[in-house]
């Protein structure tokens, strides 16, 4: 009986050994495998880098920038310095001209239009040129001080109040373009009398330095 049974069992298990071998032996593929990666193609048309001269963008184009830094040190005078600096090494080589600064317009069909931004630079500018020892005019300081119950001035923007003989011989000022990630500015320093260009500069502010300026 048991010799039977071994005759029996030897039989099976040659067979699952068989198999196994076989299974094992299978031919591997030398083929290696190639990971095919398809480029990103990254659709621009809808994102507008230079404003419609005609329109005014500069919100849609504020609030398309990606990039802003949970902190950062820079501030807008920083930018002016960096303006003036560049517009001082153009201006040394020539005489010392006398400045006036009016503000930075945003670069539009009109040119009449300027906000917080224009107004800021060329008030910077006046000061930092001045710094660099240059001499700049302030035309909006009136003859006479103006007194009155809310306090004593001597500023203003009414040409009845300004003297009309405008002492400067130059004029810096500039445009703002709003592109995608901050406001280019150009500033120029410009011959009155002959419209001349004297000196240039160019600097791009991110919009994360601008949030607290309105635009």
């Amino acid at each position: 009986m048991k010799k039977l049974l071994v005759a029996l069992i030897l039989p099976s298990l040659t067979g699952c050994l068989s198999t196994i071998v076989n299974i094992d032996n299978q031919p591997q593929s030398t083929t290696p495998s190639v990971m095919t990666m398809q480029p990103t193609v990254v659709d621009n048309t809808e994102m507008p880098i230079v404003a419609d001269m005609d329109e005014e963008p500069h919100e849609e184009a504020r609030e398309q920038y990606v990039f802003s830094p949970n902190k950062h040190h820079k501030q807008l005078n920083d930018y002016v310095e960096q303006l003036a600096l560049s517009l001082s090494d153009s201006l040394v080589a020539s005489e010392t001209p006398t400045i006036a600064v009016s503000s930075f317009v945003e670069l539009n069909h009109s040119l009449q239009s300027t906000n917080q931004l224009g107004n800021q630079l060329s008030e910077g500018l006046l000061q930092a040129l001045q710094r660099f020892g240059f001499v700049t005019i302030d035309f909006k300081v009136m003859d006479n001080i103006k007194i009155a119950g809310e306090g004593d001035f001597s500023f203003s923007r009414s040409l009845d109040e300004l003297n009309k003989n405008l002492s400067a011989d130059h004029v810096l000022s500039g445009s703002l373009i709003y592109r995608q990630q901050g406001v280019e500015i150009q500033a120029r320093v410009v011959n009155l009398k002959n419209k001349a260009l004297a000196a240039s500069a160019r600097t791009v502010v991110p919009y994360y330095v601008l949030q607290d300026i309105h635009l």
